[in-house]
């Protein structure tokens, strides 16, 4: 238990009511508005509270605790791992090369650098002018980009323009690094089924589907239990038979207003009406969803989109931007 792997550290655990503890390490006292978690992953990484907060999982990978941190969490999980601040003083359960790599300074993410890869990972070899303009970056943002990448050996030049040097690597990199779309979430229920949930909400709002609804309409498998609709602008889904909830693990419909542009393709991929959002944010909130079977899903996400959709993926790609 978190508490026990504290205790261990030193750090004193008092509870003060039902959403709060009191820490004490060395003399140091914080009380934490505490916020349990089934599932911590990078993309469900709550909105900090106005007071200090503490983040309570099962578990928590070294990306889940870094965003989380970022964000102004504070995290301990179930399994022993855990990053709390008490005034002034860090505790981490880290090595210390570790530790330095969670608490650097954030900074604003890199969305030119992430849209510059969904391009790359579409299949067709382009050059950086072409990369530039579907991605939506700056030519001189895009050379940097790709500099950095060729001397990661993630990508290479040939002669008909960039390319990953394999392509499996380079998904890999950006599914572990893509630190989520950022913006605004909020969590809806209904009693209607996901997919006519999806389709209302762009209905009322315009946008894209993403995760598990989008998945199956790619590649389908399994039923949806959670929709996810990308926005520029919502509406009061309470006002159309809509229950706003809590958390992600309540609801049956995830809103999210993204602050990364490259959420949206740059024309539109329509599927039995719906318009899709980026394949790669279909995949990394496929991969974030809270399914136990949902990297096997992934899996057959991924092998759907590079064998049967790979000609509507680049042609999405493709507009007035080129």
């Amino acid at each position: 238990m978190w508490r026990v792997a504290l205790a261990d550290a030193g750090v004193a655990v008092e509870t003060v009511d039902a959403d709060h503890v009191r820490l004490s390490l060395d003399g140091r006292v914080q009380v934490m508005r505490v916020r349990r978690l089934s599932n911590l992953m990078p993309s469900r990484v709550p909105d900090p509270v106005a007071e200090h907060g503490l983040l309570v999982a099962p578990s928590a990978s070294q990306r889940a605790l870094e965003v989380a941190v970022a964000r102004g969490w504070s995290v301990a999980s179930d399994a022993g791992r855990f990053w709390v601040q008490i005034g002034p003083q860090v505790l981490a359960s880290q090595e210390e090369a570790e530790l330095r790599a969670v608490i650097r300074p954030p900074g604003p993410p890199s969305w030119s650098l992430f849209a510059v890869v969904r391009r790359l990972l579409a299949g067709r070899p382009a050059l950086g002018v072409e990369l530039a303009a579907m991605a939506g970056v700056s030519q001189s943002r895009t050379s940097r980009v790709l500099s950095r990448l060729v001397c990661q050996g993630l990508v290479e030049r040939g002669p008909d323009g960039y390319r990953p040097t394999e392509w499996h690597q380079l998904l890999g990199w950006w599914m572990d690094h893509y630190p989520g779309p950022g913006g605004m979430v909020t969590y809806w229920a209904s009693t209607r089924s996901i997919q006519a949930q999806a389709a209302d909400a762009l209905d009322l709002m315009g946008g894209a589907v993403s995760g598990d609804v989008a998945a199956d309409l790619l590649a389908p498998w399994r039923i949806p239990t959670l929709g996810v609709v990308y926005v520029r602008r919502g509406v009061r889904l309470g006002e159309h038979g809509f229950v706003p909830v809590g958390s992600a693990e309540e609801a049956t419909l995830a809103v999210c207003a993204p602050a990364d542009p490259g959420v949206w393709l740059p024309t539109a991929w329509l599927l039995q009406g719906l318009s899709l959002a980026d394949p790669l944010q279909i995949l990394f909130d496929v991969r974030a969803g809270p399914e136990p079977d949902r990297a096997e899903a992934a899996d057959r996400l991924v092998n759907m989109l590079t064998s049967r959709h790979l000609p509507e993926w680049q042609t999405a790609l493709k507009g007035s931007r080129l």
